[in-house]
């Protein structure tokens, strides 16, 4: 009776819990782990959960775009596979086997774009609904946490990969190409050191990918290496799986091996 005289829904409750705990203790544990397939198809599983929400006023936005970016890295595997088919197939000469697995990775790209892209689309929804911000804004917010912070980067880390998946799937996504500018704005508003060199990375991408001219083009890669120096340092390598996209977009070879090389 006290929840229905005071137009409270016990749905609504129940979600702001789950939104809170999940933020709070589960996405430490993600963040912990390194069994990417268990991750990615816990993402494809809580996901749905957490949208069901939505409709109660639970604002789960945040939790939709690590969720969604998660759940990605499934169809990016997939994906991958089936390059691997598509090669193995072409060698041994079986054409018609080794095209169909080529049709299949390009789709599974577009599955894993949309996702990246989604969860890019559910940082910007947080981002305006609690500090009244615009990703790409000259002003940055006030951020509160370390995990608005994360956000911002992982929204921004997912929008480049959309690209890159956009790309990969011969652009049956049709990526809008004025994100790129606004998420490299948004990196001005966290820290490059504290968080392994990512921001000063996607920014660096960014001038490769629409460079003024070569020699922005080579600034940016030189910054992009530097970037992998810090995450090195600090123990988080996303830096170098920025540089490897970024050279994989661009279609530099050289630049992807040595990513690679630095990584490994």
């Amino acid at each position: 009776a006290a929840l229905l005289s005071s137009a409270c829904s016990i749905h609504k409750l129940v979600g702001n819990q789950v939104v809170h705990f999940s933020t709070e203790n589960v996405v430490p544990v993600i963040l912990s782990s390194d069994d990417i397939p268990t991750i990615c198809h816990a993402n494809e599983t809580n996901t749905p959960l957490l949208m069901s929400f939505t409709k109660f006023g639970v604002d789960n936005s945040m939790l939709l775009a690590l969720g969604y970016s998660g759940a990605a890295a499934c169809s990016d595997m997939e994906a991958h596979e089936k390059e691997l088919w598509s090669a193995i197939a072409e060698k041994q000469g079986l054409v018609n086997m080794a095209q169909d697995a080529r049709i299949a990775q390009q789709l599974l790209n577009k599955e894993a774009g949309k996702r990246q892209l989604r969860a890019y689309q559910y940082t910007a929804e947080y981002f305006k609904k609690n500090h009244k911000y615009d990703i790409g804004d000259e002003t940055c917010p006030t951020l509160k946490d370390d995990n608005e912070q994360l956000l911002l980067i992982v929204g921004a880390t997912s929008a480049l990969q959309a690209l890159k998946s956009d790309v990969a799937s011969g652009r049956l996504i049709n990526f809008d190409m004025s994100i790129p500018a606004k998420v490299g704005r948004a990196m001005n508003c966290v820290n490059n050191e504290k968080w392994w060199g990512e921001p000063k990375a996607i920014q660096a991408g960014l001038k490769i990918i629409l460079p003024k001219d070569a020699i922005e083009e080579q600034q940016g890669w030189k910054q992009l290496q530097d970037s992998t120096d810090i995450g090195l340092q600090t123990g988080v390598r996303l830096s170098h799986a920025t540089y490897a996209a970024i050279a994989s977009i661009k279609g530099r070879e050289d630049y992807l091996r040595d990513a690679l090389k630095r990584f490994e």
